[in-house]
């Protein structure tokens, strides 16, 4: 009787492992997809914003381009994952997105 609810607790516990191991490795997998994505789309960090998140089953996305958002939608599609895209500027800021620069030549540098 002990014997058996011993291994009925090990396999309780062998299979909420292997589902987190699952669920880490569709993570991964899609972490690894979205920054290979950034990588070949010729993303620039110095003109343009891409933060992601992923927070269970949705990638949380903070993005000026709208482009690269829509791509990294499909991809989590495929895993059967959600998303939700910001589009930046946002609130008031959008509705006027542009700035004056004081200065003739401004340097973009990644520091």
């Amino acid at each position: 009787m002990f014997l058996k609810k011993i291994l009925s607790l090990l396999i309780v516990v062998a299979s909420l492992i292997s589902c987190s191991n699952d669920k880490v490795a569709v993570v991964n997998n899609i972490e690894v997809s979205i920054d290979s994505l950034k990588a070949v789309s010729g993303f620039d960090k110095r003109e343009d914003v891409f933060e992601y998140k992923v927070d269970g089953n949705v990638v949380k996305i903070k993005t000026t381009d709208t482009i690269l958002a829509s791509k990294v939608t499909e991809i989590a599609k495929k895993q059967n994952m959600q998303t939700e895209v910001t589009t930046l500027p946002e609130g008031k800021l959008a509705e006027t997105p542009y700035g004056v620069v004081a200065q003739s030549v401004v340097n973009l540098r990644v520091g």
